[in-house]
């Protein structure tokens, strides 16, 4: 390494470790962010907690055996992860024209923060705008030792590494030790550095053919909204059609399709959907604990003379085709599809209910009663159990005018109930189920 980037380095270990608010000899490391990653935090330093996830635990037995043994179990697991001493951070790079956005391993010490009211604290864990450099992880235990509540940020992890995370603690705690019996997980690093690497030409063509001639609705540049003002939900009993060849999730995306038709009055139609960014080709990746969340443009177009069963089995083939490419789609995106018509709402599919944690003994997960939740500008979220499926729907008035969102509300369901009915000999055609006047 020459003299001259020894210097740079040592310059932007400085800014970080000042921002930080840490000696220099703390960093660990640092990264660069996804960029799904960087415009999370983005939205959290405009909206209080928006982003921030608390899980609450009630202690059995409030002792001081019991408050130890959790110490040492979260601490073991905070010494295992250094996903869970990351920050997120913003330096000058004085060979750069803007300011850069990473990910640093702080080394510190694992503490706990002591609170009095359980509501309280939870409130002023995620009621405030946070800034670069802040931690994004925090403990809390009551003074009476009857609460532990363990605070994350998500742009630190994604559902596939709370899963991992949360493994991790139950087998450390069940252990009654702090050693590490767990294989020692592949580096997050691995996957970022392969995002740096050029687009393939492969995936290039992909996304080139995938994008090509969109003539869909003029959209707005999606940015995360600090706020919805605006929610609904519902839910529905899962239908298992004779003929399954056409999976669930399809279903469920070819009903998000049709509804978006009805909306946009056009039968060429994009989404973003949030995928869980496992399908790279990278080692280990299913094993790492970090986010490999990403955002994924999926487009698609249809006629209305096309059966419903075809238009769902085309579906399902164009979101099987995605996977493999999904972590260069926003990039193509970028580069590919004009500026004002980048896609401003999301669509995320969940494979199981999120809040059946089973507890371990002495250690009783509830979730966070009265915390603010995450809030999205306009998004679909649906999670699917064994016999149900729920969707959460987020709006922002400065995306969609009431009427709009009463038409989602309205449509969605019966669009989702047919798709989930419809078996392979029915005779059903999109413009049976779309409202035609509007397209």
């Amino acid at each position: 390494m020459s003299p001259a980037s020894t210097a740079r380095t040592r310059k932007i270990v400085h800014q970080i470790a000042e921002q930080c608010q840490v000696s220099p000899d703390m960093i660990e490391d640092a990264y660069p962010c996804t960029t799904f990653q960087a415009d999370l935090f983005a939205a959290s330093t405009k909206g209080a907690g928006i982003m921030h996830n608390n899980i609450v635990f009630s202690l059995d037995e409030p002792t001081s055996g019991m408050f130890d043994r959790g110490h040492k179990a979260f601490q073991s697991v905070y010494d295992r992860n250094p996903v869970l001493r990351s920050r997120i951070v913003q330096y000058k790079d004085f060979e750069m024209a803007t300011p850069c956005v990473a990910q640093a391993i702080v080394r510190e010490e694992f503490r706990w923060h002591e609170f009095d009211d359980l509501e309280r604290y939870c409130h002023e864990t995620i009621g405030h705008c946070l800034r670069y450099g802040d931690q994004l992880v925090q403990y809390g235990i009551s003074k009476d030792r009857k609460h532990l509540v363990w605070s994350l940020h998500h742009a630190i992890y994604d559902g596939w590494s709370l899963g991992m995370l949360w493994k991790d603690l139950c087998d450390t705690w069940a252990a009654r030790d702090t050693r590490s019996a767990l294989t020692q997980r592949p580096n997050y690093v691995k996957f970022i550095a392969h995002l740096q690497n050029p687009m393939a030409e492969l995936d290039r063509r992909f996304w080139v053919e995938h994008l090509a001639d969109y003539t869909g609705p003029i959209l707005g540049r999606y940015e995360p909204a600090p706020a919805s003002d605006a929610r609904r939900g519902g839910s529905l009993g899962l239908v298992k059609a004779r003929e399954s060849v056409v999976s669930t999730t399809a279903r469920i995306q070819a009903a998000w399709f049709c509804t978006i038709f009805e909306l946009y009055g056009s039968l060429d139609a994009m989404t973003l959907n949030v995928a869980t960014g496992r399908n790279s080709g990278v080692q280990g990746i299913a094993d790492m604990v970090g986010p490999c969340i990403c955002l994924t443009p999926f487009r698609q177009r249809a006629s209305l003379d096309t059966s419903l069963y075809q238009f769902m089995l085309d579906v399902e083939k164009c979101s099987s085709a995605l996977l493999a490419h999904e972590q260069t789609g926003m990039q193509c995106l970028e580069s590919l599809v004009e500026e004002a018509r980048r896609p401003v709402h999301t669509f995320n599919l969940k494979s199981g209910l999120g809040e059946d944690f089973s507890g371990f003994p002495g250690l009783e997960y509830q979730p966070a009663q009265g915390i603010l939740k995450k809030r999205w500008d306009w998004g679909m979220g649906v999670s699917v159990g064994d016999e149900t499926m729920r969707w959460d729907m987020f709006f922002d008035s400065s995306r969609l005018d009431q009427n709009a969102v009463a038409l989602i509300c309205e449509r969605f369901p019966l669009m989702l109930q047919t798709c989930q009915a419809l078996e392979s000999h029915s005779a059903m055609n999109l413009k049976d189920v779309i409202d035609v006047q509007r397209v």
